[in-house]
């Protein structure tokens, strides 16, 4: 847009915002027993679509043995986040199909991965590339970017529940969801991820 005034510019942008689907997404990963720390993921994801009134939005709790099958670290929380984009093709692809999304994370790991489509993890990469091949075949343009998390709006309601008032105030009809059961990274990875997409 070169040669463009800033007002053109502007304008510019504000036409592409009004036509675009907007997509929030968080967990929280915390929990305490009998003094003991654990990590217990609830996923939240908001979609704000710009035929879709009210906006849509997801509460998902990850169960333990989903991480039984992933590479072992010191927290679960990027692969846990990562899932995200996963649980939006399954449950909003009809919404989502032909589109373009704008995609807010507060996580720059996931943020940084799923804008390259490839991860040094290996589970991890799995995910990024399986959803990455998804958004094409079903004609999605997506924009990833990151967020603060005092920024986010799904930070709230990954926290609370389907009871939340910032989701309320954007007009968000939040629903709790069933984890599905998922493909294992390990055999045969990608085409297992990939007729798991295919086929949801």
């Amino acid at each position: 847009m070169s040669g463009a005034c800033p007002g053109a510019i502007h304008r510019h942008i504000l036409f592409l915002l009004a036509f675009c689907s907007q997509f929030y997404f968080d967990l929280v990963a915390c929990g305490e027993f009998e003094g003991v720390l654990f990590e217990t993921f609830h996923l939240k994801l908001f979609l704000i679509h710009p035929l879709c009134v009210p906006g849509k939005g997801s509460v998902i709790d990850v169960p333990s043995t989903f991480f039984e099958n992933v590479i072992e670290r010191r927290t679960q929380v990027t692969i846990a986040e990562a899932l995200v984009p996963v649980m939006l093709l399954l449950f909003e692809k009809a919404t989502i199909c032909h589109s373009t999304m704008l995609t807010f994370t507060d996580n720059m790991a996931v943020q940084c991965s799923m804008s390259l489509g490839h991860c040094k993890a290996p589970d991890i990469d799995c995910l990024c590339q399986a959803v990455q091949i998804q958004l094409f075949k079903l004609g999605i343009r997506v924009w990833w970017e990151y967020v603060p998390t005092q920024s986010n709006c799904s930070d709230g309601g990954s926290r609370v529940g389907t009871v939340c008032k910032m989701a309320e105030q954007l007009g968000v009809k939040l629903t709790a969801r069933h984890f599905p059961k998922l493909p294992s990274w390990r055999s045969s990875p990608l085409g297992e991820w990939m007729n798991f997409l295919q086929g949801a």
